[in-house]
């Protein structure tokens, strides 16, 4: 069965012994993501207070890869209006990129009710520019409207393909074992 971990920890060096136990489980179907929504360190300061620097991730992805691993980057989550425009996102490529990614995914910014009202403290303090846009953006619900995930989604295409980078489904990693019949102990 395929199986995927993301992480923002650079702490996932540790356990390279487990994931190469892991990938062998799963018939080589295992692949790292690291989330890097950002190269932008004032933007990941404020945004993402306490966790590692993206390019301590980028770091044990490249780590992760000489190891052996399938590692690949997950610019998520994408904020609109402060990590979407495809300069930055073109960053984070060539970072992953240069780092041995072998994919490079997207999520953008999910606000659940439960987090809303922190998240909007949070662009009210530091980007109050972006309040109008975001309150329409999330008016009707968690998710941003699907024109602007087609708009990213354009906008990612055009990145991936300068570095080479193609959707993971389609990036086939070993044949599949020929299926056995089990014996049943009676």
């Amino acid at each position: 069965m395929p199986t995927s971990i993301v992480t923002k920890s650079t702490l996932i060096v540790r356990d390279i012994d487990v994931l190469h136990e892991l990938d062998e489980r799963v018939d080589g179907e295992l692949c790292v993501y690291v989330s890097v929504p950002t190269l932008d360190r004032e933007v990941w300061r404020k945004a993402e207070p306490g966790t590692p620097p993206p390019w301590q991730r980028l770091r044990a992805l490249r780590m992760l890869r000489e190891a052996g691993i399938d590692a690949a980057v997950l610019c998520a989550p994408v904020l609109p209006g402060i990590t979407d425009d495809e300069t930055s996102l073109d960053k984070v490529a060539r970072a992953a990129s240069e780092a041995g990614a072998t994919a490079l995914g997207w999520r953008p910014l999910k606000l659940d009710a439960e987090i809303k009202d922190y998240y909007f403290d949070f662009l009210a303090r530091e980007f109050p520019v972006l309040m109008p846009r975001y309150a329409a953006t999330y008016a009707s619900g968690a998710h941003t409207s699907h024109q602007y995930q087609r708009e990213l989604e354009g906008k990612l295409a055009r990145v991936r393909s300068r570095y080479g980078f193609r959707e993971r489904r389609h990036l086939p990693r070993r044949e599949p074992k020929e299926a056995q019949q089990l014996g049943l102990a009676i």
